[in-house]
């Protein structure tokens, strides 16, 4: 939250938004984290695995919220704001330059930022609001940056563990992939989806109820 609201400008209803929890909630504990890191002594060793490596998944965790807030935010003004979008993908790509920080969770959530990005020009229609996937021209998807993520998610399998982000990546790939809604391969997103739940139950990005209608959308899809 302390790094959505100092160093991404995140306002207080805004990071509420992204956390799925209330205004009151945030504006308690975040004066309380800024007492703990005022009262600090010394900021962590960037260099020492021991300190980079347990604070990775916070630096993760604000980098997708970032990337979310503009992908499909809160913003009364601006159902899209490409810039958020842009700006967390220039942070991930100087967090892979790290040799602690380039991990497979890092790649894999730099694929789902490249993946999702590749459809942003077809996200909104002439006037200005969010076209469903159904409606979207995939001509005008970015087959650059699709093919950028795919790389991405690529070297991200070269680890051992599976998180969150291949998971999503992979969801985003059968979308990024497939020619048209119809050849969409929806039971290999029905098997995502439920693994996906498996492996992180309670703590989700927006909500267990949000991907569970994602997963429930697959499931009549296929």
């Amino acid at each position: 939250m302390l790094i959505l609201h100092i160093l991404c400008g995140f306002g207080i209803d805004e990071v509420a938004s992204a956390f799925v929890t209330t205004y009151t909630a945030v504006e308690k504990r975040i004066p309380r984290a800024k007492k703990i890191l005022a009262d600090s002594k010394k900021l962590f060793d960037t260099q020492s695995p021991s300190e980079f490596s347990p604070r990775l998944p916070a630096v993760q965790r604000a980098l997708y919220l970032l990337f979310n807030e503009g992908y499909h935010g809160a913003s009364a003004e601006f159902a899209v704001r490409a810039e958020l979008c842009q700006e967390a993908m220039q942070l991930a790509a100087l967090l892979l330059e790290s040799p602690l920080g380039a991990t497979p969770s890092t790649y894999a959530l730099s694929a789902l930022m490249c993946l999702n990005k590749a459809r942003l020009p077809a996200r909104l229609d002439a006037s200005g609001k969010l076209t469903s996937l159904l409606d979207q021209d995939r001509a005008l998807w970015d087959r650059e940056m699709v093919r950028e993520g795919l790389r991405l998610l690529e070297v991200s399998a070269k680890g051992s563990e599976i998180t969150e982000y291949h998971l999503e990546g992979a969801i985003a790939a059968v979308h990024a992939t497939a020619p048209n809604l119809q050849s969409t391969n929806w039971a290999e997103i029905v098997s995502l989806y439920d693994t996906l739940l498996t492996i992180r139950p309670t703590r989700l990005w927006h909500s267990t109820a949000l991907l569970r209608s994602g997963s429930e959308m697959a499931r009549r899809a296929a």
